[in-house]
C-alpha cells in the first residue's frame, strides 16, 4: 500500500465536531414540506406543569416542564418543542408525556409540540417569571437569627404555608431557584411565594443592601438593611498610672465572638502614654480610640508572645477609650492592663533627613510612533525627554481617531502618575494612556499652549499599558515624568475617566437664562461674536463663532508685519484652541446657564447588519472589527478551502466563490459517482447522506460569508473570493488528493492536469492526522516558494502528539481556544502550535447568549436545506487565522504593494499576537491568540519604497550636564542613492559634523552632535537639527537641561519607630518636601529600635505595603538598629526611600519572617 503513496488521513473536524443548529431562529421554516400520513394520529397537548414548585403555567428559564398529551413520538429527539421560537431541551418524553427545560430566552408564549405525525399549539400560554423586585423589608433593623419578611415580585410561585405544597416549595430551594444574601452571606429562606420571603439574618451580616436572586435575574433592595448588635458593658474608668487585672469570657462584650472589655480615661494634648495588656491564656489585642471615635493606635500579638503594648504622644485633649480583646474567637483568660506615663528623664529622640530615589532620566528613541515601536520605559520614577509635531505620522487610536505621535511602553503594577509639561509656547500637546491593544484607558487634554497634562491610573492586576503624546497642535519639546501618585485612595480599580472628545471648531451648545435676550448676546466684544447655527429650542441654542479670523489675525504673528489672515487659511488645531478658550467666557457670562462644545460622536467600530452577528463572539475576541475599520478585504485575494466541498447555492455564499475542483481520486470515497472532476460540490460525507457534516462549508463561511447583506452571518473577509477543493469525502481523504489539490491552489502541475486561472494567495486545510511524509513536506516547499501562505488546523485529540499537515515547516498551524479566552479542551498543544483563534466549546455558555459557544457559520444538510450552526474544533479556529491572512494580503493590495512572503506574514501574525498562559511562545498558545487589528496596522505599516526616503535613528536628542557628546545615524530607507545637502543646527552652542554626504541603499551616514556647556545658565534648552534631502527631510529636536536635577515630590513619608523584638510601631512621625525631607521623633523609651520610612498612598495607615515608597535605616538590605539614650537626641539617622518594594525582601525579616505580614502601622498622625 505504501507503495501506491496512499496514507489515509485522520481528518480531525470529522471527529470532534458536536453541531448546534439554530433550528428555532436561523433554520429556514419548511413546514410545506412536513410529510404527514395519514397512519399517524397529530400529537395532543392536554395540559403543562413546572416540576419545580410552581402552579401551572408558570417558571423560570431552566425550569423543567411536564407536557402531558397524547401521541407524542416515544423517542425524545424526534418531538421537537418549542417556547414561541426558542427550541427546548426535550429530556425524555412518553407517548402520553415530554419533559423539557424552558429555554434561555424563551419570553411568554405558546407552547409548540412537532413530531413525525404533525404539530400542535397549546391552547393557553406559559408565562415565564420576570425579574425578582424588591419593594419592602421588615423590621428594617434586626440582630443575627432574625427573621426578615421582603415582600415584592416574582421571587416565587408556591406558597409552602400548607403541608401540601411544602415538597414542592422546598424543591424550589434545594435547586437553587431562589436566594437570598444579605451583602455576600447567604441566608436560610424560611418560606416563599411570589411576593413574600422570609429569611433569617445570617451569622456575619453586615450593614448592606438585601439580595434575591432567582434564574431571572438579581435584585437589590434599595435601603440598607442595619444589623444590631447586642447591648455591651460600659466603659470602666481607669487613671494614668493604675493597673487593672481582669478576665475576659462570655459575660462580656463580644463581636463575632472576640470578648473585649472597653476603658476609659483623661488624656492631656501631648501626653506620651504607655498602654500595655499582659495576659498568659490568650494572645492581647488593643485599641486606642480618640475623642472623636476615631482608631489612633492599634497593637496585636502577632509576634509570638501574648502581650500587646501602644506607646503614643495623644494629639488633643479629651477623653480617650481603650478596647482591650483577645486576638482570636472565642479566647477567655484573665489579663493585667496598665496605662504608665514615662518619665520625661527617661526619653529620647531620633532625627535625621531622608533623601529620595531620584528620577531615571531616558531621551525619546526614535521610532516611537506605534505600539510595536513603542519606546520600552523603566518602572516609576521616570523622566523622559522627548518632542513632537502635529505634521509628524502617528499612531491612530480606533477609539476615537486621534494621532499619537509618540508611544512609550510600560508594565504597571501598581498606582502611577503620569504627568506632560512643556514651556514650548509653540505646541499644546495632550496626553494618552491606552490598552495593550491600544484602546483608550484614560486620557488628558487641557486646551492651551504650554499646559500640564496629567493622568493617576491603578490598575486590577500588572499589565502592560502604553503611554501616547498627542501634538495637538505645534511643535516642541516635553518632559514626560511617570512616577507613584501621592495619594491612592479615590482611584477606581482599572483605571480613571478623561476619555476626551471630539467636536465642531467654532460651535457651541448654549443654553440662555430667561431674562436675558438672545439676540443681544450676538455681539459680545469682551467674548466674541456670534451668529445662530441651529434654530433655538427651550432656550437651548447653537452658536457659531462668526469672528473667528478676525481673532485669530489678532493672536497670529502675521499681524505684526501688516498681512492679511485670511479665513481658509485657519487651521483646525488653532480653531479648536480658540473655540476652548472662548466657551471658558461662555460660561462666566451671566447669559449663560449652561455652555458646551457642540461634540461628535462616532461609532466605536465596524458593525456589519448580518442577522446572526451578535452570536459571533469569536470575531471580537479577535479584534476583528476594528481591523475591518481598516480593510475588510480586496476582491484579488483568493482563500483556497481544501475540505469537503461546497454548499454552493448557500445564499450567505453567494458572488463568493471562485472555480474550484474535486480531486477525491477514489469513487466510493468520493459519493458523488465519479473521480476527480471540475465539480467541488459538496454531495455530503455520510454514504447513508443522513448525517453529513458538511464542513467546507462551514468553514468557508467563517472566512468569506457574505457580509453586511442583512442575513445570515459575517465572515472574516468582506471582500475577496473562496476557491473550494474537494479533498476529504465519506472515510476523509489521502495524502495524494490533499497534496494535489493545494498544489493546483498555488497554480503548479498536478494530477488534474489543469491549473486556475488565477492562483490562490492563501490555503487553508481544516484537517489532519497523524504520520509525517517527506514528499508532502517538498510539496509544501514548492508552494511556499510561490508565495502562497499556508494555514492548517492543529488537531481535536487534546495531546502533544503532531499532527499533519499543520506540524510541517512553514505552515502556520493553529490551535483552539474557548470564549473564555483557554485552550479548549480538545485542541492539541505543543511546540508545534504556531498561534490559536476561536474556536469554540458547544458543552458551554461563558457570554450567557442562550446559545453554545460554538463557531456559527454557514451550514446545508443532505435533505439540500441550507441554514447555520455552531461547530467547534481546531478546524473551526484554523479559517479564522486564514481570513486575517487574507486581511493582510488586502491592505498591501490595497496600497498597490506587491503580496508579502509567507515567512513575512507568518511574521506579522505572530509579532502581534495577543500572548496567553506564560509570558512569550509556549506550548499552550503558541505565540497567542491571532490579533486581526493588530496584524493588519503592522501590514500597512510595512510599505515598501524603491525611491530614497531618508530616515533617522532619533528625532529627538537630549544632553545632560555629564553628557556633551551624541550621535545619531541618517539612513536610505528606500532605494537608490540618498543625497543629503545639508545638516545644520539652529544654535550656537551646538555643533553638527559632517553637514553634507550620500548614502546608499541600506547605507548610513553618522552624525556626530557636541554641546559646549560653557557661560550656560541653569535652566532647560531647546533647538533642532533641519536635515534636507533627494528623498525628503528631518528635523531632530536637541534639549538639554543645565543646573539641578527635578526634585520629586512624593507626598507625605510616614517615619515609624519599630519594637526589634515584635517589630511593632512604638512611635511615628510625618515630613515631606516642604520640611526638606527632615524629621524628630520625640519621647522614646530607651533602648534599640529600627527606623522606617515609607508613603501610605492608599491611606490604610501602614507604610511599606504594596505599591508604596519605602526605606529603613541606614538601608532597607541590611537595616541596623538604632540605640536611643535617656535624655538624649539621637541624630543623622539618614537614609533613602525607594519604590519597587516588597516588604517580604527586607532584612528585617531574615530573623522573624512571620512578623510582618502587610507594612509598618503608623500610629497617631492622623483620625
Amino acid at each position: 500500500m505504501n507503495n501506491k503513496f496512499f496514507v489515509f488521513l485522520l481528518i480531525v473536524s470529522i471527529f470532534l465536531i458536536q453541531p448546534f443548529y439554530l433550528h428555532s431562529e436561523v433554520t429556514k421554516d419548511v413546514s410545506s414540506e412536513d410529510t404527514k400520513s395519514p397512519d399517524l394520529l397529530r400529537p395532543k397537548i392536554v395540559s403543562f406543569q413546572p416540576l419545580s414548585g410552581f402552579t401551572a403555567g408558570k417558571g423560570y428559564k431552566g425550569t423543567e416542564v411536564l407536557i402531558s398529551g397524547s401521541n407524542f413520538a416515544l423517542a425524545a429527539k424526534r418531538n421537537t418543542v418549542t417556547f414561541g421560537r426558542k427550541i427546548a431541551r426535550v429530556i425524555e418524553a412518553t407517548k402520553d408525556s415530554i419533559l423539557v427545560r424552558v429555554p434561555y430566552g424563551a419570553k411568554t408564549n405558546r407552547i409548540r409540540v412537532k413530531t413525525p405525525a404533525g404539530r400542535v399549539v397549546s391552547q393557553n400560554k406559559f408565562e415565564i417569571m420576570g425579574k425578582p423586585v424588591i419593594l419592602s423589608f421588615s423590621p428594617s433593623e434586626a440582630a443575627i437569627g432574625d427573621e426578615v419578611t421582603i415582600t415584592g415580585f416574582n421571587f416565587a410561585d408556591a406558597n409552602i404555608q400548607s403541608s401540601a405544597e411544602k415538597k414542592r416549595a422546598s424543591n424550589i430551594l434545594d435547586k437553587g431557584f431562589l436566594k437570598v444574601k444579605f451583602g455576600n452571606l447567604k441566608a436560610e429562606v424560611t418560606s416563599a411565594t411570589e411576593n413574600e420571603i422570609k429569611a433569617i439574618v445570617p451569622d456575619g451580616a453586615l450593614n448592606g443592601k438585601i439580595k434575591v436572586i432567582t434564574p431571572a435575574g438579581t435584585t437589590r433592595s434599595q435601603k440598607e438593611f442595619v444589623v444590631n448588635e447586642s447591648p455591651g458593658k460600659e466603659a470602666v474608668s481607669i487613671n494614668v498610672g493604675d493597673s487593672v487585672t481582669e478576665t475576659l469570657d462570655s459575660t462580656d462584650n463580644s463581636f463575632y465572638g472576640i470578648f473585649y472589655d472597653v476603658y476609659k480615661f483623661e488624656g492631656k494634648a501631648l501626653q506620651t502614654l504607655t498602654i500595655k495588656m499582659s495576659s498568659n491564656d490568650f494572645d492581647a489585642y488593643l485599641y486606642l480610640i480618640s475623642p472623636d471615635d476615631a482608631v489612633l493606635a492599634q497593637d496585636d500579638d502577632s509576634g509570638g508572645g501574648t502581650d500587646s503594648q501602644i506607646t503614643i504622644t495623644l494629639p488633643e485633649d479629651g477623653t480617650y477609650s481603650i478596647y482591650a480583646n483577645s486576638a482570636f474567637e472565642g479566647a477567655e483568660g484573665s489579663y493585667e492592663l496598665s496605662v504608665i506615663e514615662p518619665s520625661a528623664s527617661l526619653l529620647g529622640a531620633i532625627s535625621g533627613t531622608l533623601s529620595l530615589q531620584p528620577y531615571i532620566t531616558l531621551s525619546e528613541e526614535e521610532p516611537n510612533d506605534s505600539l510595536q515601536t513603542a519606546q520600552q520605559v523603566n518602572s516609576p520614577p521616570v523622566n523622559i525627554f522627548g518632542s513632537a509635531s502635529s505634521s509628524d505620522p502617528g499612531y491612530t487610536v480606533s477609539d476615537t481617531q486621534d494621532k499619537v505621535q509618540d508611544i512609550y511602553s510600560m508594565t504597571v503594577d501598581g498606582a502611577i502618575e503620569i504627568t506632560l509639561e512643556s514651556s514650548s509656547q509653540d505646541a499644546d500637546f495632550d496626553l494618552f494612556l491606552l490598552g495593550r491593544y491600544g484602546h483608550i484607558i484614560s486620557k488628558s487634554e487641557a486646551r492651551g499652549n504650554g499646559l500640564k497634562e496629567s493622568l493617576v491610573y491603578q490598575p486590577l492586576s500588572p499589565r502592560q499599558v502604553f503611554i501616547g503624546i498627542k501634538a495637538f497642535s505645534g511643535s516642541g519639546n516635553y518632559i514626560l515624568t511617570v512616577d507613584r501618585p501621592k495619594s491612592t485612595t479615590s482611584l477606581p480599580n482599572g483605571g480613571l475617566k478623561g476619555v476626551k472628545e471630539n467636536f465642531v471648531p467654532g460651535e457651541f451648545v448654549v443654553k440662555f437664562r430667561k431674562q436675558y435676550s438672545k439676540t443681544g448676546f450676538m455681539k459680545k466684544p469682551e467674548i466674541g461674536s456670534f451668529k445662530m447655527a441651529g434654530p433655538a429650542t427651550d432656550g437651548l441654542a447653537l452658536l457659531k463663532l462668526d469672528d473667528a479670523a478676525k481673532v485669530l489675525q489678532s493672536k497670529n504673528k502675521a499681524a505684526a508685519s501688516g498681512k492679511r489672515f485670511k479665513s481658509q487659511n485657519i487651521s483646525n488645531e488653532d480653531l479648536k484652541t480658540l473655540t476652548i478658550e472662548t466657551l471658558k467666557k461662555l460660561r462666566k457670562s451671566p447669559e449663560v446657564e449652561m455652555a458646551d462644545l457642540n461634540y461628535i460622536r462616532k461609532a466605536y467600530s465596524t458593525t456589519p447588519d448580518d442577522k446572526y452577528y451578535s452570536l459571533q463572539w469569536d470575531f471580537s475576541t479577535m479584534n476583528l472589527p476594528q481591523a475591518w475599520d481598516l480593510i475588510k478585504g480586496n476582491d484579488d485575494v483568493i482563500v483556497a478551502v481544501v475540505d469537503t466541498g461546497i454548499a454552493s447555492k448557500h445564499l450567505d455564499l453567494q458572488g463568493r466563490l471562485v472555480q474550484g475542483y474535486d480531486f477525491i481520486s477514489d469513487q466510493q470515497n468520493a459519493l458523488d459517482g465519479d473521480g476527480i472532476d471540475p465539480n467541488p460540490e459538496d454531495p455530503g460525507d455520510d454514504s447513508n447522506h443522513k448525517k453529513s457534516s458538511f464542513h467546507g462549508t462551514h468553514v468557508a463561511g467563517t472566512i468569506g460569508a457574505a457580509t453586511n447583506n442583512g442575513t445570515g452571518v459575517a465572515g472574516v473577509t468582506w471582500k475577496g473570493k473562496i476557491m473550494p477543493l474537494r479533498v476529504l469525502g465519506a472515510w476523509g481523504g489521502t495524502d495524494f488528493d490533499t497534496l494535489n489539490a493545494c498544489l493546483y491552489a498555488a497554480g503548479l502541475p498536478n494530477s488534474s492536469g489543469t491549473t486556475p486561472s488565477k492562483k490562490a494567495t492563501v490555503i487553508n486545510m481544516s484537517l489532519g492526522g497523524a504520520g509525517y511524509s517527506q514528499v508532502f513536506q517538498d510539496r509544501i516547499n514548492e508552494i511556499l516558494k510561490q508565495g502562497v501562505t499556508i494555514v492548517a488546523a492543529a488537531g481535536n485529540e487534546n495531546t502533544d502528539t503532531l499532527s499533519y499537515p499543520a506540524s510541517y515547516s512553514g505552515v502556520i498551524s493553529v490551535g483552539a481556544i474557548d470564549a473564555s479566552l483557554k485552550r479548549a479542551p480538545y485542541s492539541n498543544y505543543g511546540p508545534n502550535i504556531t498561534i490559536v483563534a476561536p474556536g469554540g466549546n458547544t458543552s458551554a455558555d461563558v457570554n450567557n447568549d442562550g446559545y453554545q459557544d460554538g463557531v456559527l457559520s454557514t451550514l446545508s444538510d443532505d435533505s439540500g436545506k441550507f441554514f447555520y450552526g455552531f461547530y467547534q474544533g481546531t478546524s473551526m479556529a484554523s479559517p479564522h487565522v486564514a481570513g486575517v491572512v487574507a486581511l493582510i494580503q488586502a491592505a498591501l493590495l490595497d496600497k498597490g504593494l506587491a503580496l508579502l512572503t509567507p515567512a513575512e506574514v507568518e511574521n506579522i501574525v505572530t509579532s502581534t499576537a495577543m500572548d496567553l498562559g506564560t509570558t512569550g511562545k509556549d506550548n499552550t498558545y503558541g505565540y497567542g491568540l491571532v490579533d486581526a487589528q493588530r496584524c493588519v496596522e503592522k501590514a500597512i505599516e510595512s510599505i515598501r519604497s524603491s525611491s530614497p526616503a531618508i530616515s533617522v535613528s532619533t528625532e529627538k536628542l537630549n544632553f545632560e550636564n555629564k553628557n556633551n557628546q551624541l550621535t545619531f545615524s541618517v539612513t536610505n530607507s528606500g532605494g537608490g542613492i540618498l543625497t543629503v545637502n545639508s545638516i545644520e543646527a539652529d544654535a550656537s552652542w551646538l555643533v553638527v559634523e559632517p553637514s553634507t554626504g550620500t548614502v546608499p541603499e541600506k547605507g548610513e551616514l553618522i552624525v556626530t552632535v557636541s554641546v559646549d556647556f560653557t557661560g550656560l545658565a541653569d535652566g532647560a534648552y531647546s533647538t533642532a537639527i533641519a536635515i534636507s534631502s533627494n528623498g525628503g527631510n528631518a528635523t531632530i529636536d536637541v534639549s538639554m537641561h543645565v543646573g539641578k536635577a527635578f526634585q520629586r515630590d512624593i507626598g507625605p513619608i510616614y517615619l515609624v519607630v519599630v519594637d526589634k523584638d515584635t517589630l511593632k510601631t512604638i512611635k511615628s512621625a510625618e515630613t515631606d518636601l516642604d520640611k526638606n525631607l527632615s524629621y524628630e521623633i520625640t519621647s522614646l523609651l530607651e533602648g534599640d529600635y529600627f527606623v522606617i520610612a515609607g508613603t501610605d498612598r492608599n491611606n490604610d495607615g501602614f507604610v511599606c505595603d504594596d505599591g508604596e515608597a519605602c526605606g529603613a535605616y541606614p538601608t532597607l538590605t541590611d537595616p541596623q538598629l538604632v540605640s536611643v539614650k535617656a535624655n538624649q537626641d539621637t541624630q543623622n539617622i539618614s537614609f533613602e526611600v525607594i519604590e519597587q518594594f516588597s516588604i517580604l525582601s527586607s532584612g528585617l525579616l531574615k530573623q522573624k519572617p512571620k512578623a510582618v505580614e502587610k507594612g509598618f502601622r503608623i500610629q497617631s498622625l492622623r483620625k
